[in-house]
């Protein structure tokens, strides 16, 4: 980072030399240092690969490393509600028994069955159970949020170098909640959720407020397919709530009666699935409900926040 008296700084991730000396930040074009006012973008280098992002590079790999070895959290553990199964069957006859085994620990249960029925051929079955992926975003100091204004913290940026807040004022729960200023809105990027995916099935649960009036934004999960998103929710200044998914074309879709509620916090539950080509199906607040079908399949990568001008 070159300042105007001639002196050179450098970022964490960049060797020092005698001509420069170092701050304690990762190159981040989005964040500015302010040594006297000057306010510099920690990513000025402008050559090949420009400008310097530490911060995007480990935000894009840290999925990637995690996936090298299981993280495990907690032992499985298995539960059956069936312990033993006997039975007779004569010929032409059919029996059918269930055996229901559960995973109630926090990783991964391999099942394998290795048994034999009497007067039969072996019974062998392998399968692992996955544990289902969970994870929560809070804006609480508990967290590690203190309110105030910012362009990013904790890995939530603002793209467009706009302010977003994270204030005491409205908190569905706790004390805090992150705001998008009507004024000089931001266009808000969460962490990634995840690069690639095991899983066939999604459920999100988020909370919205729009104060003094209706929203004009989308809320959008993005996926890793740039021309297709996972899901998403638009408000419109109309007072209309759309739903993206696909009908004749993929698009975000409103449907009259389908109306924003404003100056109260709102549940929005949204279900991503593999089932009849890609299903998508949305609750907005306790009356209205939407579902689109052959979507395609698409794993929420991102969460984006957006508030038109």
């Amino acid at each position: 980072m070159d300042i105007p008296d001639g002196d050179n700084l450098n970022t964490i991730m960049h060797y020092e030399d005698s001509n420069s000396s170092g701050i304690p930040y990762f190159s981040n074009p989005r964040v500015h240092y302010d040594p006297e006012n000057l306010d510099i973008p920690t990513g000025t280098y402008n050559g090949a690969g420009g400008p310097s992002d530490n911060v995007l590079s480990m935000s894009i790999t840290k999925n990637w490393i995690a996936d090298y070895k299981n993280t495990v959290v907690d032992p499985p553990s298995i539960s059956l509600q069936t312990t033993a199964i006997a039975d007779t069957v004569y010929p032409s006859g059919v029996s059918e028994k269930q055996i229901v085994i559960k995973n109630e620990g926090l990783s991964d249960l391999e099942v394998e069955l290795d048994g034999e029925m009497k007067f039969s051929s072996s019974l062998k079955r392998s399968k692992t159970i996955q544990q289902a992926l969970d994870l929560s975003y809070t804006f609480e100091e508990a967290a590690g949020f203190e309110a105030g204004s910012y362009i990013g913290y904790n890995n939530w940026i603002s793209v467009n170098d706009e302010n977003f807040e994270i204030t005491t004022s409205q908190a569905a729960t706790g004390s805090q909640s992150l705001k998008a200023p009507a004024t000089s809105p931001p266009y808000i990027q969460s962490p990634y959720f995840s690069t690639n995916s095991r899983y066939s099935a999604y459920n999100i649960s988020l909370k919205v407020y729009s104060e003094g009036g209706n929203a004009d934004a989308y809320l959008e999960f993005s996926s890793s397919d740039s021309t297709n998103a996972a899901a998403g929710l638009l408000l419109q200044s109309n007072g209309n709530v759309g739903f993206y998914g696909m009908n004749a074309t993929k698009a975000y879709w409103t449907t009259p009666g389908d109306e924003q509620i404003t100056d109260e916090w709102v549940d929005v539950n949204i279900a991503i699935s593999a089932e009849n080509g890609g299903t998508i199906s949305y609750q907005y607040g306790p009356n209205v409900q939407r579902t689109f079908t052959g979507n395609g399949y698409y794993h929420p990568e991102i969460f984006y926040d957006n508030l038109f001008f």
